[in-house]
C-alpha cells in the first residue's frame, strides 16, 4: 500500500486497529440495544436464575428420611422371620386360587421359570421347550409333577414332550444358533439344563438364551449388570427379588433335591432355603435426591432456552433487515461480527454460571463447588455455540424461534437412548456430541452420587462410572463448543443467503482462503484476455510488463469498441494512461446479474474507476444501478464477470 507514492510501513496495524474500533462500536451497539430493551434484558439474565430457585425450593420440600428398624426386628432372628422369603410347599392344600399372594409372587417358586416358557412372558412368544443335556427323568418328573397346580391357574402345562435332549452343550447351542431356529418344526428354547455324574462329583449348569440386546426384554436378571447398585450405602432390600422371580432358583433346588436324594438315599429329603436382606440398624432416604439427577438438566435445558432464543432472534433479524450486510459494506468482518455478540455473552455467562452454580451446590452437596462451576460455564458457552449454529442457515424472524427450539430439544431427548446406567460408553460418547446429551448423562452420574450420599472428590475425575466420567463429560462439552462455532461458520459461507456472496463448499481446501492473495498480480485476468489473442501462458511468470500493460488496456477499453469507437460524445482511455495501474483503478470487466426469475439487470457492464475522480452513474429506474452497486459492496452475488482492484478479484 502506498500514501502520496510512499510505501506505508505500518499498514499492518492499519486491519487491527480498524477491527478494534468496528468492535467497540458493535459492543456499544449491542450495551443500547440492551439498555433499551430492559425486559428482555432481565429476562435472559434472571430467568435462568429464576428455574435454578424454583428447583432449590423442589428440594427443600423434599426432607432426606431416617429409618429405624423397629424394636421387634432389631432382633436378628425376627428380622429373618419378617424379612426372609422361602420356598413354599408345593403340596399344600390350602393353595387353590390367586387370592394367596403370599405363595404365589413371594415364594421361591416355579411359576417364574414357566412364564417365560409360556405366552405370558414379555415377548409374547412362547418359547415351550426346555433343553436337557444329561438330566434324569427324575428331575424331569419333578417339575412335571410342580406345574400342575399351575394348570388350571396359568393355563401352563409341562410334559415329556417339553422337554428336548441334546448330548452337548455344543450341539444346543447350534440349535440355538440355526438359522431354521424358531420357525415351523424348529420351536424356541425357554432355558436349558445340564448335568454330569461321575465318580460321585456332579458338575451342572443352567443355560439361558435371553439376549440384552432384544428390544429391550429381559425377562430374567441381567448378570452383565450384576445384582448390585455399584453406588449403594443403604440397606438393599430389592435385589434378592433378581434371584426371587427369576425362576432358575427353582430348577437349582430341582437338581440340588435330586443329588441330595442320591447321596443319603433318602427318597424324602427336601432342601428348604430362603433369602433375606443385609440387616441395618437405621438407613437414609433421600427421594428427591432420587430423580434429581435426571430434573437437573431438564431444568437447565429450560433456563437457557431465553437466551439461546434472545441471540438467534437477534442475529437473524440483523441478517433480515440487511444491517448486517450494511455493516459489511462498510469493512466488517464476520469474525469481528462474531466477537461482540460472544464477548457481551461471555461477560453474562460468568456472572449467571456462578450465581447458579451456588444455588446447585446446595441442591448437590456432595459435589466440589468449582466442579458445578465448570460444568455451568462449559453448558453456557455451549447454547451460545448452538445458537451461533442456528442462525446460520435461519434467514427468516418468523421460524427462527420454532425451527432453533425444534432442534434444541430433539437433542435434548436424544439422551433418553443412553440415559441407562448399563447404555455402552461408546454410545453415550457418540449422544454427547450433542451438548443436551453430554449435560444429561454426566449429572445424572452426578447424581447418583448425591442420593447415595457419597461424597465426590476429585479423584474421581476420571474415573467411569456408568459408563461415563466427569472428565468426558467436560471434554465433550469443551468439544462440542467449536464444533458448533465451526458448522455455524462454514454454513455461513457456504450456504445460500438473500443477500452476500457465499462460496464454494471446498473453500477451506483453497490457498487462498489460508494464504490470502496476491496483491499486484495481473496474472488471473491478463491469462484470461491472452488465451482470447491465442498466446498460452502457463504461469504468470510469462507475463512482462509490457504485455500485462497492453492486456490490461485492451480489457479496460473494451467499453469503447463497437458503436462507440470514433465517437465525440465518448472520451477514449487515453486520457487515462498515467492512472492506468492496478492500484490506480477499479476495474469492472463484462459483469452480469440475472435474478432468479430470468430478468437481467445488469448486462456485461465494463467501467473503470480511477483514482482521484469523481464518477456518476447514471441511468432510469430500473436501469441496474443499485443492483451494480449491490454487486460491487457484496451484497449480491454476480452471475458472471468480475470486478478486481489491485490484481484481487
Amino acid at each position: 500500500m502506498k500514501i502520496n507514492g510512499k510505501p506505508n510501513n505500518q499498514n499492518k496495524y492499519i486491519g487491527s486497529k480498524g477491527s478494534s474500533s468496528k468492535l467497540k462500536a458493535l459492543i456499544k451497539k449491542n450495551l443500547l440495544v440492551l439498555k433499551r430493551n430492559k425486559g428482555t434484558t432481565l429476562c435472559e439474565i434472571f430467568f435462568p436464575i429464576g428455574l435454578m430457585l424454583i428447583l432449590l425450593i423442589l428440594r427443600k420440600a423434599f426432607k432426606i428420611e431416617k429409618y429405624d428398624f423397629d424394636v421387634e426386628e432389631q432382633n436378628t432372628e425376627n428380622f429373618i422371620r419378617r424379612r426372609s422369603v422361602a420356598n413354599a410347599d408345593l403340596d399344600n392344600p390350602n393353595i387353590t386360587s390367586l387370592d394367596n399372594r403370599t405363595f404365589l409372587w413371594n415364594d421361591l417358586s416355579i411359576l417364574p421359570a414357566l412364564n417365560i416358557c409360556s405366552e405370558y412372558n414379555k415377548q409374547r412368544t412362547p418359547r415351550p421347550m426346555i433343553a436337557s443335556i444329561g438330566i434324569p427323568n427324575e428331575i424331569k418328573q419333578k417339575i412335571i409333577n410342580d406345574a400342575i397346580i399351575y394348570e388350571t391357574l396359568f393355563n401352563i402345562k409341562v410334559t415329556n414332550d417339553n422337554f428336548m435332549d441334546f448330548s452337548s452343550v455344543d450341539e444346543m447351542e447350534d440349535y440355538v444358533k440355526d438359522s431354521q431356529y424358531g420357525t415351523e418344526g424348529n420351536p424356541l428354547i425357554c432355558f436349558g439344563m445340564r448335568l454330569e455324574e461321575k465318580d460321585n462329583s456332579y458338575n451342572y449348569s443352567l443355560h439361558y438364551f435371553d439376549s440384552i440386546f432384544d428390544e429391550g426384554v429381559q425377562d430374567l436378571s441381567d448378570i452383565m449388570e450384576g445384582p448390585f447398585d455399584l453406588f449403594q450405602s443403604g440397606p438393599d432390600m430389592d435385589s434378592y427379588e433378581k434371584y426371587q422371580y427369576s425362576g432358575y432358583t427353582y430348577i437349582m433346588k430341582c437338581i440340588n433335591e435330586y443329588i441330595l436324594k442320591k447321596e443319603t438315599q433318602n427318597m424324602n429329603a427336601t432342601l428348604d432355603f430362603g433369602m433375606v436382606p443385609m440387616k441395618y440398624i437405621n438407613y437414609k432416604e433421600d427421594k428427591f435426591g432420587g430423580f434429581v439427577g435426571f430434573i437437573i438438566p431438564f431444568f437447565l435445558v429450560i433456563a437457557y432456552m431465553c437466551p439461546l432464543c434472545l441471540y438467534i432472534y437477534r442475529m437473524v433479524e440483523e441478517k433480515e433487515s440487511r444491517a448486517k450486510e450494511g455493516m459489511k459494506i462498510m469493512g466488517l468482518s464476520e469474525c469481528t461480527y462474531f466477537m461482540s455478540y460472544f464477548l457481551q455473552y461471555l461477560v453474562i455467562s460468568i456472572f449467571v454460571s456462578l450465581v447458579n452454580a451456588i444455588i446447585i451446590k446446595l441442591i448437590f452437596t456432595k459435589i466440589p463447588f468449582y466442579f458445578l462451576y465448570i460444568m455451568l460455564f462449559l453448558w453456557a458457552m455451549d447454547v451460545f455455540a448452538l445458537a451461533f449454529c442456528f442462525q446460520s442457515f435461519i434467514e427468516s424472524t418468523k421460524y427462527a424461534l420454532i425451527l432453533s427450539l425444534l432442534i434444541y430439544f430433539i437433542m435434548y431427548f436424544l439422551s433418553m437412548a443412553c440415559i441407562k446406567e448399563t447404555a455402552a460408553k461408546s454410545i453415550k460418547i457418540g449422544l454427547s456430541f450433542f451438548p443436551p446429551v453430554a449435560l444429561e448423562v454426566g449429572i445424572v452420574m452426578l447424581g447418583k452420587f448425591e442420593c447415595h450420599f457419597r461424597k465426590y472428590y476429585p479423584k474421581y475425575f476420571t474415573k467411569i462410572y456408568t459408563n461415563y466420567s466427569l472428565f468426558l463429560m467436560f471434554l465433550m462439552l469443551f468439544v462440542d463448543f467449536f464444533i458448533y462455532l465451526f458448522i455455524g461458520y462454514y454454513l455461513q459461507n457456504v450456504l445460500p443467503h438473500d443477500y452476500g456472496i457465499r462460496k464454494p463448499f471446498y473453500f477451506l481446501f483453497t490457498s487462498e482462503y489460508w494464504c490470502g492473495k496476491s496483491g499486484n498480480n495481473n496474472y488471473h485476468l491478463n491469462k484470461r484476455e491472452a488465451i482470447k489473442n491465442g498466446k498460452n501462458i502457463q504461469n504468470k511468470n510469462d507475463i512482462d510488463d509490457t504485455t500485462a500493460n497492453q492486456l490490461d488496456h485492451k480489457s479496460s477499453n473494451s467499453m469503447l469498441q463497437g458503436p462507440y469507437k470514433g465517437d465525440p460524445n465518448f472520451e477514449g482511455e487515453d486520457l487515462y494512461k498515467d492512472k492506468n495501474k492496478n492500484d490506480d483503478a477499479l476495474r469492472i470487466v463484462n459483469i452480469v446479474k440475472t435474478f432468479d426469475d430470468g430478468k437481467i439487470a445488469v448486462n456485461h457492464v465494463n467501467l473503470n474507476f480511477y483514482k482521484d475522480e469523481i464518477f456518476a452513474l447514471l441511468g432510469h429506474n430500473g436501469a441496474g444501478k443499485t443492483t451494480l452497486i449491490s454487486m460491487l459492496t457484496g451484497l449480491y452475488e454476480a452471475t458472471d464477470g468480475h470486478a478486481y482492484y489491485d490484481g484481487i478479484f
